[in-house]
């Protein structure tokens, strides 16, 4: 059967001298991984516009086969980020952030959401800023995939937003101090990192584009969301080392 999409490729490997292992995050069928045979070679250029690179949205036209790898057979380029590969440090940012939505999404689940979510990260992360849109993406991908944290209220209470609160990684979520139990492996948050995931994880993109994070800001939200993602899907982001490091640099 012969299906039409648009997508963005999300991850490529070479496969033997003139193919490409390719999965691809699409809109009308989520994450899908197949082979493009030839793409490598010269004459067949054209027919894949180009080199089928990451940080591109193209249509795609391909098979199904009874094995799990679709065959990719016509590739039209809609939109090409190429600023993306100009800056190093944004590059590594934008790569983990598709390594991220790699893992997280399983095969064939179409989210809509997510796929609008791809198109405005790579639209806005080129502007400044790619930390921000970067926690911005994770955090919005969490809660579009049902893994967010929850932080707005205490998970045992449902009290609102408080001055002394704690984040509990196991439970994936805040607890006030009213219902914190003593010798509770919980660590204190602040109300400014609450409220700055609130806000990246719920404003649109423009609004994210004028947030300013204090470095005390940045080394705590940044400790939670390693610390959270790694409990609760067994990952560490790529990114968040190379942002760890320049937290430790700025101090």
């Amino acid at each position: 059967m012969i299906e039409k999409t648009c997508g963005f490729i999300i991850s490529r490997r070479l496969y033997r001298d003139t193919s490409l292992i390719l999965k691809i995050y699409t809109r009308d069928f989520g994450k899908i991984e197949g082979i493009a045979k030839g793409v490598r070679k010269i004459e067949d250029y054209g027919r894949y516009d180009g080199l089928l690179n990451l940080f591109c949205e193209y249509e795609v036209i391909f098979y199904r086969r009874r094995s799990e790898l679709k065959l990719f057979v016509q590739f039209y380029l809609l939109n090409a980020w190429w600023e993306l590969t100009r800056d190093y440090h944004t590059f590594c940012i934008a790569s983990s952030a598709f390594e991220f939505l790699n893992y997280v999404m399983p095969p064939e689940q179409p989210s809509k959401a997510i796929y609008e979510l791809t198109g405005e990260f790579l639209k806005w992360i080129i502007k400044g800023s790619p930390e921000i849109f970067y926690y911005a993406f994770v955090l919005k991908l969490l809660k579009f995939s049902g893994f967010n944290p929850q932080i707005d209220c205490c998970l045992i209470c449902g009290r609102k937003i408080f001055p002394d609160a704690y984040f509990s990684i196991c439970d994936g979520g805040i607890i006030c101090a009213r219902c914190k139990k003593p010798n509770s492996n919980l660590q204190p948050v602040s109300p400014g990192v609450i409220k700055s995931i609130i806000f990246l994880e719920q404003k649109p993109w423009e609004n994210i584009s004028r947030l300013r994070l204090t470095l005390d800001v940045k080394e705590e939200l940044h400790k939670l969301l390693k610390d959270f993602i790694g409990f609760h899907l067994n990952y560490t982001p790529k990114a968040l080392a190379v942002l760890e490091k320049e937290i430790v640099f700025a101090r």
